[in-house]
């Protein structure tokens, strides 16, 4: 085979061969990288049954998704030939660490605890080994353990056993139940495991003999010797894996692992490295059930005595930022990166890059967010398909969305969930369905858009995904519907994921999301939590340093301050914004034309319209204040622009609140033009859509209006009723320029 080619796949050398078919380094002409194929014998290709079976059985290996179990990339068939394409993982067989008199104990769990991870993974997915053995694990030039060939694993929830099943694997490796042809499940793997423990601690096997059947005599009849090592919990540990009944192993691989972890955070060095890399069971229990302030101290004492390895030091900085440890949390993410990248761990220090994009970006440190995108980009360049790639392109997904390049974002955000797809990352999958939606939005399908952003919402309220993923969710929902002005939508779902939150209560989450729905319950009129949402949200963000959501809440507070006629309050709030990077528009503008200052304020508009060409969302929320500013400036021609501008997007987006601000607009240029009956019309159907989607400060806005063009048709009664509903909402609100302007037109008109 070297020299040929299967598909795409260049066959380059022969790395192994067994009963399940050769192995070889192949290069991929399409992705530009080395893998392994392995070519599946002959005998199978032409059974049917075989051939199902294996591909049952690869779809759910490739869900495998662990840093310690090589990577199932696909199953390839053609006219002639069946193989598998897997990672290539380069290294030495872990046989090549077994010498006489036995490795460390502090070496050996190393060793030992990513095996047990790998197996508790594979178990909890229902996927059986069956031939552990030294020459299946390898440890790669990094350190990283990987177990290799799950050629004859077997998927219990989908295949039924055979005889060959249950005999399946090597004869020194075997448990004493698949030698007899019994049932086997998962404890048989750890018997496998048990084996190569005992021979990594002392040198020899457990069970010896002259020949295959007499080392497979010495399982099934004879003891394994006492292991002479200390502490003896260790030889107990490995002893217990070696049961001749299953019943009395370790119920699962995770028991084992916890087995285990409980010996690293009692055996190894206290100063100058980490004892283990994983966190201790009781620190690992305690960020399970989301007490991140717990973790945060008992990793503190921790640190005192030793140097925290760089999962642990990963852990510290998500808990630190869970309890609003902002800086504290970047300063030890950044530790973290610098332990993998140190180590060779590219996959790892990569995946922490990307949540220091996130970070920098919560900071408004954009340029800073670019440089680690760029290094997760570099790190993982030549890495096999693994879950950070599917985040990595989605963080790319963003940076094209920002550009406003579309098909590229949906290029993409397709790459992204195809991975997720394969790895079975559900919170990928789902995060990778809503950016779809949001894509979609943006250039306009809203409803498809739409439809895809609900479905992703299911999956967070239904517990479907973790509890960081549904803190985005939820907020990018949120300022899915400010930006479509869906602001009925965004009420229903935060009622849906009402109390969701509650463990992560002092988390940046509650923070962002304040923010988000401020403008919801603003719109809906209720400014009073509106204002309270708003100004707790600043508050936390300015203790946090989070200078970028700040000024997000400042604008709100500076909108509700100018509605109710806080001009001084709304100004200062702006400027703070403005301070924070935050254009204050449409809020400024309008500020000024309440001011008397129509000139200026059209000056500010026009630039913020001009500087607005890309998001056509944003772009409607500054043209229905534009048409407002350009009537009061007499700038008619420049209003009927905007209105038919308006109308064009609330068509494209499928959006109600743009069409009733447009009309509201075309009602107002009709009675410029003196054209009251027009008006009337215009203004009535503005109204109905305001009280429709329940915006009560827009749609008192419209009754003054209409109240303005009955009385230019002489129907003062009318005009009084429009005007008294109008003065009632304006007062519950709070609306004082409003309410002062009403009360002025009915002494007028009376």
């Amino acid at each position: 085979m070297i020299g040929k080619s299967l598909a795409h796949y260049d066959i380059l050398e022969t790395i192994g061969s067994g009963g399940m078919g050769e192995v070889y380094r192949a290069r991929d002409r399409k992705l530009d990288r080395d893998v392994a194929v392995k070519l599946i014998p002959s005998a199978w290709r032409h059974d049917e049954r075989a051939l199902a079976r294996l591909r049952r059985e690869a779809k759910a290996l490739a869900a495998l998704n662990h840093p310690n179990i090589v990577t199932l990339y696909s199953i390839e068939e053609d006219r002639e030939n069946v193989f598998l394409t897997m990672e290539l993982v380069e290294g030495q067989p872990l046989g090549a660490l077994i010498r006489e008199g036995g490795i460390e104990v502090g070496e050996f769990l190393k060793i030992a605890i990513p095996l047990a991870d790998a197996l508790a993974a594979a178990h909890g997915k229902g996927v059986i080994h069956r031939d552990l053995k030294p020459s299946n694990i390898m440890i790669t030039e990094t350190g990283r353990v990987k177990v290799l060939d799950y050629g004859v694993a077997l998927v219990t929830h989908e295949s039924k056993l055979t005889d060959a099943d249950r005999t399946a694997g090597t004869a020194s490796y075997m448990s004493p139940e698949q030698i007899a042809g019994g049932e086997i499940d998962g404890r048989s793997d750890m018997f496998a495991l048990g084996i190569m423990f005992y021979e990594l601690l002392s040198g020899t096997r457990p069970f010896r003999g002259e020949h295959p059947a007499a080392v497979m005599y010495s399982i099934v009849n004879e003891e394994a010797p006492r292991l002479s090592v200390r502490p003896e919990a260790v030889a107990d540990v490995v002893h217990r894996c070696l049961e001749k009944e299953p019943g009395r192993r370790f119920a699962s691989a995770a028991e084992l692992l916890r087995a285990l972890q409980e010996l690293a955070s009692t055996t190894g060095p206290r100063r100058g490295s980490a004892q283990s890399d994983l966190p201790a069971p009781e620190i690992q229990a305690a960020y399970d059930r989301s007490d991140f302030g717990e973790v945060c101290r008992a990793l503190w004492v921790a640190q005192q005595q030793r140097d925290l390895s760089a999962e642990e030091l990963e852990m510290l900085a998500t808990s630190m930022m869970w309890i609003s440890k902002i800086t504290e949390a970047v300063q030890t993410r950044e530790k973290a990166y610098a332990a993998y990248s140190k180590s060779g761990r590219n996959t790892d220090a990569a995946r922490v890059a990307l949540d220091l994009v996130a970070d920098y970006i919560e900071k408004g440190a954009g340029t800073v967010a670019r440089g680690w995108l760029r290094r997760a980009e570099r790190l993982l360049a030549s890495e096999p398909e693994c879950r950070e790639h599917g985040y990595l392109l989605r963080r790319q997904t963003a940076e094209a969305m920002g550009r406003s390049d579309f098909s590229r974002a949906m290029e993409l955000n397709q790459r992204c969930g195809e991975i997720a797809a394969r790895i079975n990352d559900v919170d990928l999958q789902v995060i990778a369905l809503h950016d779809r939606g949001q894509i979609l939005i943006a250039r306009g399908d809203v409803e498809e858009g739409t439809g895809l952003v609900d479905e992703a919402m299911t999956s967070a309220v239904s517990g479907e995904v973790s509890p960081m993923t549904v803190g985005v969710l939820y907020c990018r929902t949120m300022s899915v519907c400010k930006a479509i002005a869906d602001y009925g939508r965004a009420r229903e779902w935060s009622e849906a994921a009402r109390g969701m939150g509650e463990p992560y209560a002092a988390s940046v989450f509650p923070g962002v999301c304040q923010v988000q729905s401020a403008e919801t319950l603003r719109q809906q009129g209720l400014w009073a939590d509106a204002e309270r949402a708003a100004r707790e949200a600043c508050d936390y963000f300015m203790k946090t340093g989070l200078e970028n959501h700040a000024g997000e809440a400042l604008i709100e507070i500076g909108e509700l301050a100018l509605r109710k006629g806080n001009f001084d309050e709304a100004e200062e709030a702006f400027r703070q914004a403005h301070e924070r990077g935050h254009d204050p528009v449409p809020g400024l503008p309008l500020l000024r034309l309440a001011q008397g200052k129509a000139g200026t304020a059209q000056q500010i508009i026009t630039r913020a319209l001009s500087e607005c060409t890309d998001n056509r969302l944003r772009r409607a929320k500054l043209l229905a204040a534009g048409i407002d500013i350009a009537v009061a400036s007499g700038e008619l021609s420049i209003a009927e622009a905007a209105v038919g501008e308006l109308l064009e997007l609330s068509r494209d987006f499928r959006c109600a609140a743009f069409e009733a601000h447009a009309l509201m607009g075309r009602g107002v240029l009709e009675l410029e033009r003196g054209d009251g009956s027009a008006a009337t019309r215009t203004l009535r159907k503005a109204w109905s859509i305001f009280k429709e989607r329940a915006f009560p400060y827009d749609a008192a806005r419209a009754r003054t209006l209409m109240a303005r063009a009955y009385i230019e048709t002489g129907n003062k009664e009318d005009a009084k009723l429009e005007l008294e509903a109008a003065c009632k909402t304006f007062r519950e609100l709070g609306a004082q320029p409003d309410l002062q302007r009403a009360s002025e037109m009915i002494e007028r008109s009376t």
